[in-house]
């Protein structure tokens, strides 16, 4: 499909879907992250080994899974951006929007990976360590 058989603003439309599609997935681990933290410091008993583990494994694979749709939502987000471009270039009469898109991406994939590990190993960490100083009362 050339940039012409589609218009710019049907082109937009995809383009700022896909980045409602991104939102979702900060979305999402933000939502899963808080609701976790919340579960560990709110637990007044140990975990035994087995649950820790359990809930470590699966968060880090909603995390690896949900950072690798975000990388791939973000390369069809640098697509459409990229036709965008194109296509405003050779239009005088969005000339605007061709000077904004030329500022316009995603971040890098290595940031967002970046930010996906930083959070998940922090979370991981906390999660196996969870109530390991229990006082008894």
């Amino acid at each position: 499909m050339t940039p012409e058989a589609i218009s710019a603003l049907e082109l937009t439309r995809i383009a700022l879907e896909f980045v409602r599609f991104t939102n979702t997935f900060w979305g999402v681990i933000a939502t899963v992250t808080i609701a976790l933290l919340g579960w560990v410091f709110g637990s007044n008993k140990k975990w035994v080994f087995i649950q820790r583990v359990a809930t470590s494994v699966a968060y880090g694979l909603i995390a690896c899974i949900n950072c690798l749709a975000q990388l791939r939502f973000n390369d069809l987000i640098n697509a459409s951006i990229a036709d965008l471009k194109a296509m405003s270039a050779s239009h005088p009469e969005i000339a605007n929007l061709h000077a904004q898109l030329t500022h316009l991406g995603t971040l890098e994939d290595w940031v967002i990976v970046l930010i996906y590990a930083v959070i998940a190993t922090a979370v991981i960490v906390i999660t196996l360590r969870q109530n390991q100083f229990v006082h008894q009362g």
